[in-house]
């Protein structure tokens, strides 16, 4: 699998954003980490109970919402086995 272009990660933000998440007191994804190893670096100081990111529910996956998906709900349901694993 490739790595997203910066157009993708671009507009993927925009639309966390667009959606109610976030993530303004950091910088992601960012190679200006300390191990060089891309993640994510602090633009601002951050308080010790200061959430920095925060991402709505209606963005998170769950099982609930895989389940009830018009589209994948019924994969998901097909293939419960597979999903629950040995």
């Amino acid at each position: 699998m490739s790595s997203p272009s910066d157009e993708d990660i671009v507009i993927f933000k925009d639309w966390l954003r667009e959606n109610g998440a976030n993530f303004e007191k950091i910088e992601w994804p960012s190679a200006d980490t300390n191990s060089g190893i891309r993640g994510a670096v602090a633009l601002d100081d951050i308080a010790t109970d200061e959430y920095m990111v925060t991402i709505p529910s209606k963005l998170m996956i769950s099982p609930e919402s895989a389940f009830s998906d018009p589209i994948a709900g019924d994969i998901f349901t097909k293939n419960i086995d597979i999903l629950r694993g040995n």
